[in-house]
């Protein structure tokens, strides 16, 4: 292949492919509920005495900064997360910017399927990119937002099949 490049990124949701309702996680429901509950019970004891407002201040920053990480890495995964064809190879892009390719001489098929990784009722869209030996598997989760038509066009440029569906 030349050096001609084509890389495909993830879109917003409504671009998604998958027809899957969003779903309010029970489990977010709970953290949610529990989070408020421990925050009402430490500005409590702090108003009763019980806590130095300054640790309770402290508490509250961690908190904060925690939930930041977790918000870094989402916008980090929507930012950098790509598939793409670059210079005779293919190959994934995550959420920090680091690289997993392979040449596209050594790919055998690419792969659509569902996965339900933690419980029975999330499900979770996945593009597998198989080598010939079998030896490498590339595996981007939440393909179903990357760009409509994307895969098929990626495909088409390394010269393989899609099989399954989502």
């Amino acid at each position: 292949m030349s050096s001609r490049e084509l890389v495909i990124h993830m879109v917003p949701r409504s671009g998604s492919s998958t027809n899957t309702p969003r779903r309010v996680n029970p489990a977010s429901v709970v953290g949610l509920i529990g989070g408020l509950s421990v925050v009402v019970a430490g500005v409590l004891r702090v108003i009763y005495g019980g806590q130095d407002p300054a640790g309770f201040a402290a508490a509250v920053l961690a908190g904060i900064g925690i939930f930041g990480l977790f918000i870094a890495y989402w916008l980090l995964r929507f930012r950098n997360a790509t598939v793409y064809v670059r210079d005779g190879r293919v190959g994934l892009t995550d959420a920090f910017g680091l690289r997993h390719e392979v040449p596209t001489a050594d790919v055998e098929r690419m792969v659509k399927k569902v996965e339900t990784p933690y419980t029975n009722r999330d499900r979770v869209a996945v593009l597998l990119i198989v080598s010939k030996r079998g030896k490498h598997v590339l595996r981007f989760t939440r393909a179903d937002r990357l760009e409509p038509g994307g895969i098929e066009r990626l495909a088409a440029a390394i010269g393989v099949q899609v099989e399954g569906s989502w």
